[in-house]
């Protein structure tokens, strides 16, 4: 889908020169040539909305075609926005509107093209006529072998259970998993069993697939009962046939599968042909949508695939390939390796399985284990290779795009999503429809939209419950990297460095998977790359070696792994950096006392400070900025000149100094919604007018001011910030904190302090405020987690108030001084999630707590003092028939 990703990327660059004012200094963004061309663009990307790649040689052409003028015309304005400065000379001008008019000829002809194929595919569809073969090519399930079911015994007692007990009332039994995983291999087991055969009346089966017609669908499942078709029926309305499938059916105990299913519209066409007789009748359905499934209906039964185990996959590969004749020992341990490596897949171990059957001896089964991946990426299985085109090309466009996008994480990898969601709108990838949206929110759609279609697997979520880490199956991971290579959208460096294959050219994104020396990565790389990307857990060297002259283009920008110890004062020179992320480590980099100030961080402090230069906000087009480190409590100082920057929309750093609001004349910066962790900043008036949309912010107060710290740094004034949805506040005291406020508790929380009803997220730390106080947070209507953490309130006793927490759905209380507490179900109506945390005078959880009807889990580390009341609470509600909620104790 590079195609798409490229016309993206060059409409969002054209929208910020003509519409956003994002290039004002560009002259030749007034030529009337930028702006017919956008509009020849839009055109070509309105001619691709209900257009669909069939993957043929034709459609490839075309679409290498409009990447290859979409990423031509993005370097000819790319290149002349660089290469101007203030003085514009006649000839460029000439140069700029030539190379774009030839470029406005390929996209009418282009468009041209489109159009054809559009209507050569609507001609093609029209012809396919109700009687041919065609329709008929799916009417039964293929025969299941007595490996089939292996890793799926207990799924198919379980099917088999559906199938012949409970309600006499018609119910459907859906089956949801990604493609290979054996949905199919699961109905036709259950669907051919004895038990069934003798069970049902009449039996019928269809795979209605993503090119659904109703009338092929009623054809065939009318065919699979043995139905008589006359030639007259052939040419019937689907009405009439649904309604002699439903005369058919009716008095009759029926099964009826239909397998594959892609559209909810294939369940509202169907529904009214099966009768409801309240004699046991099923129906059952296989997906990899799970908003298909769920669209179905939540009376029948929902059966979610799982991925098999190592021990059930290495029992299917071993049936596979031996029968049943035993593996000879030599090769039992390879085979178990080989087994794991297909991460559970059912479809990867029968085909890996067909693979070691042909040359079953150690040599070769070593060398297939050492790249398994590789292996099944090369073979030429129709089988393998089609159900994961399938998937993909169901995709809209956009989706697509982000999709190939993951391909570049190496093996194993976790993907934080918040930073997929900001890399993809930096490429332009991400287009919103929708106003009331923010691109951060449509980013998080279609990552959801990739879970529910079983593309994406979730490996952890935040206390909110939102998605927050994610990894691709190594087979889907291995076809998305293929993808993006035949389309040259992405290219990966080897373990020697050059990049996967080397010598391609026009390479935009290239992503350091392995080696040490990014030179090496960058070899006849030219400079057109657009983005280093670093989905990687490894380290690299340092960057001197690289001539950052050739690199004025890029976009992304991720050296999150890459020690910046070397002169990257080329980077402000990039004017269209949208991503920049950067390491900042003093591990190796001192061998005077010397400052350095010819890097980006010139160093104040050996142990403890950055300042990044003023020269920071000639990135004018900056969205996202991150600066990690490598070491703990490293501070960064940012210059007075970031509150000129008004793209940005995160800025993230462990802990970050904030020059005064009130020292400039400032500009608003409007797109900030990440804020994160400013240390010792005031958030007075003026300060926060400057970010009045953020959604993230995280504090750190370390002052040794006498005083209450509350009112010295403004923080009575975060109440304004009107859609802040987190919140975190510390208090790291240098004196001692009973000196530093007014009272005896010395951190009240002033009466006069309220926070935006809005938040949905809230942690505080080292405030030590009574835990009377802590009805301010109470009263907050959207908050869902609340984190009290070390020091946060004090005193030995908290009785919530009645009304209060009434949304909230996880609750920490960690290293707090507390002795009772005392509340009730009532107390928290909504709660799913308690944790306990190093509370070593707390005496017991609330026993009410187990009440709660939505409590799941209750989770108590090192609370010795607890431990018996959690345990109390689990048994009162196993007895209860409560076998939801879980109690996890863990005392080291």
């Amino acid at each position: 889908m590079a195609y798409y990703a490229a016309l993206a990327s060059l409409m969002e660059l054209l929208d910020d020169i003509i519409d956003n004012d994002r290039y004002p200094n560009f002259l030749l963004g007034e030529q009337p040539i930028t702006n017919t061309l956008r509009e020849k663009f839009r055109s070509l990307q309105e001619s691709l909305n209900d257009y669909s790649s069939r993957g043929d040689k034709d459609n490839d052409r075309v679409e290498g075609r409009i990447r290859d003028v979409a990423y031509r015309a993005q370097d000819v304005i790319e290149f002349a926005i660089s290469d101007q400065i203030e003085i514009l000379r006649k000839s460029d001008s000439d140069r700029y509107v030539e190379n774009l008019q030839k470029l406005q000829r390929e996209v009418d002809l282009l468009v041209q093209e489109i159009m054809v194929i559009k209507e050569r595919q609507r001609v093609e569809c029209s012809k396919l006529k109700p009687n041919c073969d065609y329709y008929f090519s799916s009417e039964a399930p293929p025969a299941v072998d007595g490996t089939a079911v292996v890793g799926f015994d207990d799924y198919l007692t379980t099917i088999k259970d559906q199938l012949s007990r409970h309600s006499s009332q018609l119910r459907v039994i859906r089956i949801v998993g990604m493609g290979g995983i054996g949905k199919t291999t699961l109905a036709q087991s259950a669907f051919e069993d004895a038990l069934s055969s003798y069970r049902f009346d009449i039996r019928g089966w269809v795979t209605v697939s993503q090119d659904y017609n109703r009338t092929q669908v009623y054809h065939s499942i009318m065919k699979s009962m043995a139905m008589p078709i006359h030639e007259s029926l052939r040419w019937q309305e689907a009405e009439e046939l649904k309604d002699r499938i439903y005369k058919h059916l009716k008095g009759r105990r029926y099964l009826v599968v239909m397998d594959d299913v892609w559209s909810k519209k294939v369940w509202d066409d169907a529904r009214r042909m099966f009768p409801e007789d309240s004699n046991g009748s099923r129906i059952m359905v296989t997906t990899r949508l799970l908003d298909i499934a769920q669209y179905i209906g939540t009376s029948g039964f929902l059966h979610r695939m799982r991925f098999l185990d190592k021990d059930q996959s290495w029992s299917l590969l071993r049936e596979k390939v031996f029968g049943k004749e035993p593996c000879p020992p030599e090769l039992i341990y390879m085979g178990k390796c080989i087994a794991r490596k297909c991460g559970g897949l059912p479809l990867a171990i029968v085909v890996m399985a067909g693979i070691l059957s042909r040359d079953k001896t150690l040599p070769e089964w070593t060398k297939i284990a050492a790249a398994v991946n590789a292996t099944l990426s090369e073979i030429e299985d129709e089988r393998l290779r089609g159900i994961l085109s399938l998937s993909y090309n169901h995709l809209p466009h956009q989706l697509k795009a982000c999709y190939m996008y993951m391909g570049g994480c190496p093996e194993d990898y976790e993907m934080s999503i918040p930073k997929l969601v900001k890399l993809w709108i930096a490429e332009g990838l991400l287009k919103n429809s929708d106003e009331s949206k923010s691109l951060e929110k449509v980013g998080e759609e279609c990552v959801e939209d990739l879970v529910a279609r079983n593309l994406v697997l979730i490996t952890k979520k935040r206390s909110s419950g939102q998605f927050k880490n994610c990894i691709l199956h190594d087979v889907l991971r291995e076809f998305c990297r293929q993808r993006a290579f035949h389309e040259r959208f992405l290219h990966i460096t080897q373990k020697n460095g050059y990049l996967y294959p080397s010598g391609v050219e026009n390479i935009r994104r290239i992503n350091l998977d392995s080696g040490h020396n990014i030179k090496l990565g960058l070899h006849n790389a030219g400079n057109l790359v657009r983005s280093i990307l670093c989905f990687s857990n490894k380290y690299y060297s340092d960057l001197r070696s690289i001539d950052w002259n050739s690199f004025k283009l890029f976009k992304v920008l991720d050296l999150s792994r890459i020690e910046a110890e070397s002169n990257l004062d080329k980077i402000f020179e990039m004017l269209h950096l949208k991503y920049l992320e950067c390491l900042c480590s003093t591990e190796r980099r001192h061998r005077t006392q010397n400052y350095i100030r010819e890097s980006l961080f010139t160093v104040l402090d050996r142990r403890t400070l950055y300042r990044i230069p003023e020269s920071l906000s000639t990135l004018e087009n900056l969205q996202t900025l991150v600066i990690n480190s490598s070491q703990t409590f490293r501070i960064v100082e940012l210059p007075l000149t970031i509150w000129k920057m008004t793209q940005l929309r995160h800025l993230i750093a462990d802990r970050m100094i904030l020059p005064r609001a009130e020292d400039i004349t400032l500009q608003k910066l409007g797109s900030l919604q990440t804020l994160m962790t400013t240390l010792d900043f005031k958030f007075t008036d003026d300060a926060i007018q400057m970010i009045p949309n953020l959604r993230k912010l995280k504090i750190v107060c370390s002052r040794d001011n006498p005083g209450c710290l509350w009112e010295f740094f403004c923080l009575h004034n975060l109440v304004r910030l009107q859609v802040l949805e987190e919140l975190k506040i510390r208090f790291d005291y240098v004196l001692d904190p009973i000196s530093l406020c007014d009272g005896p508790a010395g951190g009240n929380i002033p009466h006069h302090v309220a926070f935006p009803t809005t938040l949905r997220k809230l942690s505080l730390r080292g405030c030590r405020a009574p835990w009377e106080d802590l009805a301010v947070a109470g009263s907050l209507p959207n908050l869902q987690v609340l984190r009290l953490e070390m020091d946060s309130f004090v005193g030995e006793e908290w009785i919530p108030l009645e009304g209060q927490f009434l949304s909230l759905k996880f609750l920490l209380l960690e290293h707090l001084d507390i002795e009772f507490w005392l509340a009730d179900s009532a107390h928290f109506p909504c709660l799913e999630h308690l944790t306990i945390k190093e509370c070593s005078r707390l005496q017991k959880i609330p026993l009410e707590i187990g009440d709660i009807p939505t409590l799941k889990f209750i989770d108590v580390y090192r609370s010795e003092l607890v431990e018996d009341s959690a345990v109390q609470i689990r048994e009162d509600q196993q007895n209860l028939g409560n076998d939801v909620l879980q109690v996890r104790i863990l005392r080291y």
